[in-house]
C-alpha cells in the first residue's frame, strides 16, 4: 500500500482515535470505580456541567454529544435522577421536551470527583519535580 494514500491514512486515524477512546473510557472507570454511577452517567453529569449557558439540557442534544442512542440517554438520565444528582426541567419552549440539569447533590459529586482527580495530577507533579 502507497504511504501517502489518503483511505489508509484515514484507516489509521481513525484506528487512534478507537485506541485514544478506549484509554480515556479506562481512565474515566479509575475516576468513578468507588462511585456508583457508569461511565455514560458520569459523561453525562459531565455534560450538564460543561453547558455552556449553564441551562438545563435537552436529552436530544445530550444523546448527540454523547454519541448513545436516545433510550440509553433516557435510562441514564432517570437512573441519575434516582440517585438524586439531576433532575427533569420543563423547557420553555416545548412541553414535548425533556430538559435535565444538575442537582445540587450533582454538583456536588462532580466536585469529589474534580477534588481526586486534582489531587492525584498533583501528586504526580510533585513526584516528577
Amino acid at each position: 500500500m502507497n504511504d501517502c494514500d489518503p483511505t489508509a491514512d484515514f484507516i489509521a486515524s481513525v484506528c487512534q482515535q478507537v485506541s485514544a477512546g478506549k484509554l480515556a473510557a479506562r481512565t474515566i472507570q479509575s475516576w468513578i470505580a468507588t462511585t456508583a454511577v457508569t461511565d455514560t452517567e458520569f459523561r453525562l453529569l459531565w455534560a450538564l456541567l460543561s453547558a455552556s449557558d449553564a441551562t438545563a439540557q435537552p436529552q436530544t442534544r445530550l444523546a448527540r454529544v454523547l454519541a448513545c442512542s436516545p433510550a440509553q440517554i433516557s435510562g441514564s438520565c432517570e437512573r441519575l435522577r434516582q440517585l438524586g444528582l439531576a433532575t427533569p426541567v420543563a423547557s420553555a419552549t416545548d412541553r414535548r421536551r425533556q430538559c435535565w440539569q444538575l442537582t445540587v447533590s450533582g454538583q456536588r459529586f462532580l466536585a469529589e470527583i474534580i477534588g481526586r482527580i486534582s489531587a492525584v495530577a498533583g501528586s504526580a507533579d510533585r513526584e516528577a519535580a
